[in-house]
Order: structure tokens, then C-alpha cells, then sequence
């Protein structure tokens, strides 16, 4: 136990000490003020013979404040707190410690054990702040007392068993060498969407559980339908609906009261036997991780930056001085440009092509045919041309700083160009998959044209701009995956930039996300301006 603690602790301490974690928590603390004013909202649905929906939500006393507060922390975990702590051992391979970790007396489940111990910490320490800031803003916005227990109560039991868990996910993740990747992020996004819809299809029938999967709920929708049940009917007896609607819900609602009470039994042992999984998960992980022996990932990466640089040698070669220099007499350089922005973009491109994989070229292959051996399906077909160049535009602006070669890129007369052909890179792969999903004759389109500029111009500047400034690439690939499946998938419009239909754009949201591709540009280079000074 002491020497997990340790591992834990040395590693929380590393993170809490970045100074991302104060926008992290600003944001988090935002999270609150939109869970009180009714930004984020929970609402029972049912449906009537008209065909229209009834729709019924609690009074803002300090328990359905709190039920909204733990879902949010729930949802907040699943979907962004996974990609926030997975990071905990490459981090310690980048900053070569997996070096010192492969030479101590430690073993690996106590080490992997406190590394999801941080990661369930760190994590918890996130939720604790939004319950907090819930707390403080129901105070200003709320009804009735605030009472910090009722406030809380809900957050402890929904989001912190979810850190946990979701810790020892990102956890096994890492161990797992073919998914600790972008192909690894994008699986679980989908995948963790896919589940969704497996705990809620028909698992809540009148105020009970009716199926298994229910009881494997990881966010905390099927405790609160039960715990409100009762309190719905006494507004809509003939109420039937199932687990209620979460989020940005703005329709006309009936109110009843909730007062915290109600909460099923096995609630208990349910969210506790999600802690229990996380630790299950990690120790799972042994089996898979390999004590950063760079011959079993071929990638090197825990090998020192001093062994890379000086050649190998034999245990029984001499070491012999080198001879003294005699006369040396250099090529006198007059210019450092090397051919310019074209060797520096054909560089870009081979170095980018080169590290992608068979499959995704076939992918890439597949989305130009589909297109156009089927034009009338190319709704879907955009759709997929949008996901696909995640694996390239994830390592946009992250590329550098992942292989060391800021230093060089930095004291070269190109560093603004070598920025500039990566974007180019990143924004011919969009206009190529993109323009052919979407076909000439859509094209001929003044709204459709737009987007099209409007997607070639915002996605490869959000990436470059988020990853300059990161210096993560899972940061890009959760906001990007939010942005296209609330946008482009299921039709937002605040959030629709390209489209392939006329009617489904509007051009003063296209040029919006003209501007803000363009200030995204601007900001990546601000930043590269900043690294050199």
C-alpha cells in the first residue's frame, strides 16, 4: 500500500501542478452555473396520442440541483475525463521515468494500482469542484435552502464510483499497444455511445429495472428514474416514459417536487461495484503491459535521448580517443532556406503519409468510390469523409514536441513555414475527402460552397491550434468527435459546418466558421511566435 501510495501521489502532484488544470476547473465551475440556471437540464418525456411529448422537471430545490450535478459529472467523466488521464504512462515514458520504473523493485500491479489511483483522484478532485460550484450558485439561483448534503450527496454517488471506473478503462487502454492510439480514442467515444443505448433500450419499466444491463449503468440514469418515479406520478400518474432526457432541453415543462428521496437500495453496491471493475480493469492491465521494454512496442520511445544519439558499441570495443583535427575547412552556408516552403511541404507530406496505416489509405480509397458510384447516399458518405482525417489532423501542432525536435525546428530560419506546411497538409487531406463526398454539382451551391471553405479552413486550424497549445492530440480528438457528432451527424445548427444540401446550411453560421477557422490560424502562430521567444 505504501508503495502505491507513493505512485499515486507523485503522479497526482504532477498533474495538479500543470497549469492547464486552473482552465480545466474554471470551465468545471461553469459546468455549475448552467447546471442551476437551467442550461443543462433533466426532463421526464412522455408521449401522447397527438403525437406531442409531455414534458415534466423538477423545482430547483437543492436535491434536483444535486441529481443534475452528479449526471453532469457522470457524463463529464465518461466522455472527457478518459481522454484527460490517459496520458499517465506515456507521460512517464516521454519524461523518460519508465527508465527508473523498469530498474526499481516495484511491481507492476502496485505500480499500475497507483497510477488508477491518481487517475481516480484526479478525477474526483474535478467532480468534487463542479458539486461545489453547484453549491455555491444554488445559493444565489436556487430554491428553496441549499443544502450542502442534498447538493452533494448525489455527485458523490453517481460521478466519483464513475472516476474510478473510467479510470482503470483509460488505464488498460494504455497497456494495450494497438489502441493506445487515435484509433484507441475514436473506439471508445463510439463505443461508449453504442453502450448507451444498450442500458436504456427497454431496461426502466414503472419505476423499476427491468433488465440486466440496467444495473451496469455507469452514468446514473437508471437510479434516478426509480428515485423520481414516484414523484412524477404524483404530477402524471398515468406516467409510462423511461429514463429521462439530459441536457440542453428548452421546451415547456410541468414542475414537480423532489425532495432527495426514494434511492433504490442496490444503488449501493451498484456504484461501489464500479470502483471494484476499475480495479478489476487495472489489474487486468498486467497481463498487457510490458514494463516499457521498448523491444516488445518497437517504438523506443523509453529509450534515453542520450543512448539515441550515441552509437552503439560492444562490451569488448576499446575506447579510443579520436585523432586531433589537423586543418578542417568548411563550405561557407549563405542560405538556411533549403528550397523554401516546397521542400519543406513535400517533407511535411511524406512524413505524414509515410506514418499512416494500410487500412486507413484503404479507407481513404473507399470514401472517394463510395462517393462516387453512389452520389445519392452522400450524406452519410460526408459524414465518414469527416471522421477519417482524424488520424492525421490529431497529431497536427503535437508532432514537434512528441519527437524532440522543437530545438531544431525553433533555431532554423523555417519554424513559422514548417507550421504553415503542416497546416496546408492537414487542409488538403480535408479538401480531397471532403470535395469528393460532397460532388461538383452540390459545389455549384453558394451556402454548400461555403461550408465546403468553411470545413477546409476550421478543422485543420482547430487541430493545429489545439494541439500547439496543448501539446496533447486527445484534446482535439474529444472536442472534434463532440463537435461532429452534435453537428454534423445529428444536425445542431449552431454547430453545422458543412453540409451537402443547401437547405441545411446557413451562411451566416458557414462564414462564422470561416472567421473562426481564420482566427484558430492566427492563434496557432501566435503561439509559435511565444515557444520562440
Amino acid at each position: 500500500m505504501r508503495q502505491i501510495y507513493h505512485v499515486a501521489r507523485a503522479d497526482f502532484l504532477q498533474r495538479v501542478r500543470s497549469s492547464r488544470l486552473i482552465a480545466l476547473l474554471a470551465f468545471v465551475i461553469y459546468l455549475g452555473y448552467l447546471v442551476n440556471t437551467g442550461e443543462i437540464d433533466l426532463v421526464f418525456q412522455q408521449s401522447v396520442a397527438s403525437g406531442a411529448l409531455n414534458n415534466y422537471r423538477g423545482v430547483n430545490n437543492a436535491a434536483w440541483i444535486g441529481a443534475k450535478a452528479g449526471l453532469t459529472g457522470s457524463f463529464f467523466v465518461v466522455f472527457v475525463g478518459f481522454y484527460l488521464v490517459k496520458n499517465s504512462l506515456y507521460r512517464d515514458r516521454s519524461t523518460e521515468v519508465s527508465e527508473l520504473f523498469a530498474s526499481m523493485p516495484i511491481s507492476n500491479p502496485r505500480y499500475l494500482l497507483g497510477k488508477w489511483l491518481s487517475n481516480g483522484t484526479y478525477l474526483g478532485l474535478i467532480v468534487i469542484v463542479l458539486g461545489l460550484s453547484a453549491v455555491v450558485v444554488h445559493a444565489v439561483h436556487g430554491v428553496g435552502p441549499t443544502n450542502p448534503i442534498k447538493l452533494l450527496l448525489p455527485v458523490v454517488l453517481l460521478a466519483i464510483p464513475t472516476a474510478f471506473l473510467i479510470g482503470g478503462v483509460a488505464l488498460l487502454v494504455e497497456t494495450v499497444e494497438p489502441l493506445n492510439n487515435t484509433a484507441g480514442n475514436i473506439l471508445y467515444f463510439f463505443s461508449t455511445l453504442a453502450l448507451m443505448n444498450v442500458f436504456y433500450t427497454g431496461t426502466v419499466a414503472n419505476g423499476f429495472v427491468s433488465g440486466i444491463t440496467g444495473y451496469f449503468d455507469p452514468f446514473g440514469y437508471a437510479p434516478i428514474y426509480v428515485a423520481m418515479y414516484d414523484s412524477v406520478l404524483s404530477i402524471a400518474p398515468n406516467y409510462t416514459g423511461g429514463v429521462p432526457s439530459f441536457g440542453p432541453v428548452y421546451v415547456d415543462q410541468a414542475t414537480f417536487t423532489w425532495s432527495g428521496g426514494g434511492w433504490p437500495l442496490w444503488v449501493y453496491p451498484q456504484r461501489a461495484g464500479m470502483i471494484v471493475a476499475g480495479v478489476s480493469l487495472t489489474v487486468f492491465g498486467t497481463l498487457t503491459f510490458n514494463r516499457f521494454d521498448p523491444s516488445k512496442t518497437g517504438s523506443g520511445e523509453s529509450t534515453s535521448l542520450l543512448r539515441r544519439l550515441l552509437p552503439e558499441r560492444s562490451s569488448t570495443e576499446s575506447v579510443t580517443e579520436p585523432p586531433a583535427p589537423t586543418e578542417v575547412t568548411l563550405t561557407p552556408v549563405k542560405t538556411r532556406t533549403g528550397n523554401g516552403l516546397f521542400r519543406i511541404l513535400l517533407g511535411e507530406f511524406r512524413m505524414t503519409l509515410s506514418k499512416l496505416p494500410w487500412w486507413w489509405y484503404l479507407g481513404a480509397v473507399g470514401i472517394i468510390a463510395a462517393s462516387l458510384i453512389s452520389p445519392q447516399n452522400r450524406g452519410p458518405i460526408l459524414l465518414i469523409a469527416l471522421i477519417w482525417p482524424i488520424f492525421v489532423l490529431s497529431s497536427m501542432g503535437v508532432r514537434a514536441q512528441r519527437h524532440r525536435m522543437e530545438p531544431l525546428i525553433f533555431s532554423s530560419n523555417s519554424a513559422y513555414t514548417q507550421l504553415f506546411a503542416e497546416w496546408v497538409v492537414g487542409a488538403t487531406i480535408i479538401a480531397v475527402l471532403v470535395g469528393s463526398s460532397i460532388g461538383l454539382t452540390a459545389l455549384a451551391s453558394t451556402p454548400v460552397l461555403l461550408g465546403y471553405v468553411a470545413a477546409i479552413l476550421f478543422v485543420p486550424s482547430l487541430a493545429l491550434s489545439v494541439g500547439i497549445w496543448s501539446g496533447r492530440s486527445e484534446l482535439f480528438e474529444v472536442l472534434y468527435l463532440v463537435i461532429w457528432f452534435v453537428g454534423p451527424a445529428n444536425g445542431l445548427k449552431p454547430v453545422v459546418f458543412t453540409a451537402t444540401e443547401a437547405t441545411a446550411l446557413s451562411t451566416v453560421s458557414v462564414t462564422v466558421y470561416i472567421c473562426l477557422g481564420l482566427c484558430l490560424f492566427v492563434a496557432s502562430f501566435v503561439h509559435r511566435s511565444r515557444q520562440m521567444v
